[in-house]
């Protein structure tokens, strides 16, 4: 497997994509027509290969009718993650539950060379909330009923002092 195929974590960029993963109403039309030309002149698919008519085809070529989600499925199949991300900017991503993501953060923890995956992607993506962490305060429910306690001990105080003073 050669090292430009694959990113640190093991995922090879020359997997084909998965288009149950792609959000398609994130993909506006002009990317839409930038797949398909890519796919249609550089690595040389035919309608037959995409499922769908020449005369489609030729309509979409020359822009005369929108790429529709069923169409871009099947053109998506002929990407690689790799070309995926240069033609939309977008990465895929797979939705986890977060037992899964609590595991791989242990797993993390304990193997050095993962430990410093997570930690950059973690530094890179979320960077600037983790440095602004500290600033905040998370209230809690506790937080709410000292509040609450507070404001009625005061609130008869006020009431106390407004009956004294007449």
């Amino acid at each position: 497997m050669s090292t430009q195929n694959t990113i640190d974590t093991g995922i090879r960029l020359d997997s084909i994509v998965d288009p149950k993963l792609v959000d398609m109403s994130s993909i506006d039309d002009e990317t839409r027509y930038k797949i398909f030309d890519y796919l249609w002149s550089q690595k040389r698919i035919s309608s037959r290969d995409i499922g769908i008519s020449p005369s489609l085809a030729n309509k979409i070529k020359n822009k005369k009718v929108r790429i529709s989600d069923s169409v871009l499925e099947k053109l998506l199949q002929h990407l690689t993650l790799e070309e995926f991300t240069r033609l939309t900017g977008k990465h895929i991503i797979e939705k986890v539950e977060p037992h899964t993501v609590v595991q791989v953060l242990k797993a993390a923890l304990a193997d050095l060379a993962l430990r410093h995956i997570a930690i950059d992607i973690v530094l890179r993506e979320v960077g600037a909330e983790i440095y602004e962490y500290p600033r905040m305060y998370r209230v809690t429910e506790e937080d709410i009923e000292k509040f609450k306690k507070i404001l009625s001990e005061k609130a008869r105080r006020t009431d106390n002092a407004t009956y004294t003073g007449l």
